[in-house]
């Protein structure tokens, strides 16, 4: 609703020397604006006893990208049932990323390329066909200019009923674990966030502006009811180490998340010392500030967590007590 249609052209099917008894050559291919021929092309078998479609050593070319298609299309005379994969180990993910944004289903401003590997199944009956999906990230290269700019890595497993009225957003479900090296969080700037709340003194420039930058980024999550739950979130830089999780709304996308930053040693010296007694203090003597980050995934809001403030500090308080007992 309210999207921009999407316009296929030369639409082409072609099937050549059909058979009742052995398998028989076909293609089918589109043509999306700028883009190369999509084609699905390979072997069928018909076995009319069974009414089953069977696909054999077939392809999917989609960029020049070449994935292998299998499985079954069952009782063609009823309510058909399909059960086909498509996989490929490693491909290069660029043109595919072109190919989904030119789809709209993907933002434009959302650049990827580099190596994944890939696994889909299509399974059900053909009115309540349910995907499946299983993406191997290796080292890709992500550019977000809303939110995020890095080399990332793991895998993701996601599902996907495709029957319903209900948006993908709502329907989609699955769980991953990610790994982030040598980028930036572009849509939030925790080092003047915390440079304000602490009063830093004397952070070099290139550190105390712009976005956060990190050298290793965490995150381990889940997937349902349109909510993306982030159970571990952890970024490792030269200046802190933070640790959180929380959710995020997948329509919309927003942040509702809560994490605790502890400047590095040598950071924490230059806090500035009136401010110093509004937070604490880990097993390592570093600083610590607990943060909320909330709002719309490019522009989040980033405030202190008042009421962990007044919990650790409580804590800390009836340690040193008690200890002085």
């Amino acid at each position: 609703m309210g999207q921009k249609a999407l316009t296929i052209r030369g639409v082409d099917v072609s099937l050549e020397d059909f058979s009742a008894d052995l398998p028989f050559p076909y293609r089918i291919s589109f043509n999306l604006p700028g883009l190369k021929s999509i084609a699905l092309e390979g072997r069928l078998r018909y076995e009319a006893s069974q009414a089953t479609l069977q696909l054999t050593e077939n392809h999917l070319k989609a960029q020049d990208v070449d994935f292998a298609v299998n499985g079954t299309v069952t009782d063609l005379s009823g309510v058909p049932k399909v059960n086909l994969t498509l996989a490929n180990e490693g491909f290069e993910t660029k043109p595919i990323f072109q190919l989904l944004t030119a789809a709209a289903l993907i933002p434009k401003d959302l650049e990827v390329s580099g190596p994944m590997g890939l696994q889909a199944a299509l399974t059900g009956p053909s009115h309540n066909l349910a995907l499946a999906v299983n993406a191997h990230l290796k080292e890709l290269k992500i550019n977000d200019s809303r939110a995020f700019h890095g080399i990332l890595g793991g895998e993701i497993l996601l599902s996907l009923p495709l029957g319903g009225d209900a948006p993908i957003s709502h329907n989609l479900s699955g769980n991953g674990k990610l790994v982030a090296k040598d980028g930036r969080l572009t849509g939030v700037d925790l080092v003047s966030k915390i440079e304000m709340l602490t009063g830093l003194l004397g952070l070099p420039k290139e550190q105390s502006s712009g976005a956060t930058t990190f050298k290793t980024l965490e995150a381990e999550f889940r997937l349902g009811g349109g909510i993306g739950d982030i159970q571990r979130l952890f970024l490792s830089s030269p200046l802190m180490e933070a640790v959180g999780g929380g959710k995020m709304s997948l329509a919309a996308p927003s942040l509702d998340l809560g994490i605790e930053v502890a400047l590095a040693p040598d950071v924490s010296a230059r806090v500035g010392g009136g401010k110093a007694v509004t937070f604490f203090k880990d097993s390592q003597g570093r600083i610590v500030v607990p943060l909320k980050i909330t709002g719309p995934i490019g522009r989040p809001s980033v405030s202190l967590d008042t009421s962990k403030v007044i919990k650790k500090g409580i804590g800390q308080f009836f340690e040193r007590f008690f200890k002085r007992k």
